[in-house]
């Protein structure tokens, strides 16, 4: 049931994710606060950390139908096979190979069932990768409920795209984290904060170089200039610390619902 689930939260995923795309694509005006006009958007954290939260979704996808398909095949063709075989070549073959066929068989297939049962579980580059993107998406969940929330306003935060990127699939990723069984290491929760420590140096790093700018062709689309220079270092500071705090509340969490 738990497998199912998760299965559908990444579909679910998927879909939002194409939805808000599309839905910021064909906006040429204002979509909403903290938005531009089309493919301008990909500037903004809460676009590009859901684009990669729904790539993760469709390779997890992608790769439970590829093992799916896997397991089908040993399955029938080790029920029927073996009763034709043993019907059709007992005679020449019973002889000179049904030894060696019937010591090395059952260690493949030994080998190999032992593989699809890994396969149910996510290997610890999936898990880092949901975990990652889980982050990623919290994050910019928790950005615009305590952060830009209480400055501008929420309703006007989740109109147009900023509907599924800001709540709808930040909300499915973080469930998905906390069902999903796999190995999580504290190493991966560490990992989780790279997304944000190299958002906010390619930021930073393109105020430096090019200047803020005035808008609405300002490069400093998230305002953090506003009060100056270090205080947008701190605040990069702190969402990249938030990042790893919500990796390990994510990946504590995890470990409670699986019992790890």
């Amino acid at each position: 049931m738990k497998k199912k689930v998760i299965y559908a939260l990444n579909v679910l995923i998927v879909a939002f994710t194409l939805l808000g795309l599309g839905v910021m694509v064909s906006n040429h005006g204002d979509g909403g606060l903290l938005s531009s006009s089309g493919w301008e958007n990909l500037k903004y954290f809460t676009v590009l950390s859901n684009l990669f939260c729904g790539i993760v979704a469709t390779v997890f996808l992608a790769r439970g139908i590829a093992g799916g398909k896997g397991k089908k095949e040993p399955g029938p063709k080790g029920e029927k096979e073996p009763g034709p075989k043993g019907e059709k070549e007992p005679g020449p073959k019973g002889e000179k190979e049904p030894g060696p066929k019937g010591e090395k068989e059952p260690g493949p297939k030994g080998e190999k069932e032992p593989g699809p049962k890994g396969e149910k579980e996510p290997g610890l580059g999936m898990m880092r990768a949901k975990l990652m993107a889980a982050t990623a998406v919290a994050v910019t969940f928790l950005m615009i409920a305590g952060f830009f929330g209480p400055i501008y306003g929420w309703l006007p935060l989740y109109q147009g795209s900023n509907l599924e990127f800001h709540l709808i699939v930040p909300v499915f990723a973080m469930i998905e984290i906390c069902l999903l069984e796999g190995p999580l290491p504290f190493s991966s929760a560490v990992m989780a904060g790279v997304p944000a420590l190299v958002y906010g140096c390619v930021y930073l790093g393109n105020i430096l170089i090019n200047g803020k700018g005035e808008w609405p062709d300002t490069n400093d689309w998230y305002g953090f200039m506003n009060w100056g220079f270090g205080i947008a270092m701190v605040i990069f500071g702190m969402v990249v610390a938030v990042s790893f705090a919500v990796a390990c509340l994510l990946r504590f969490i995890n470990s409670k619902v699986c019992k790890r």
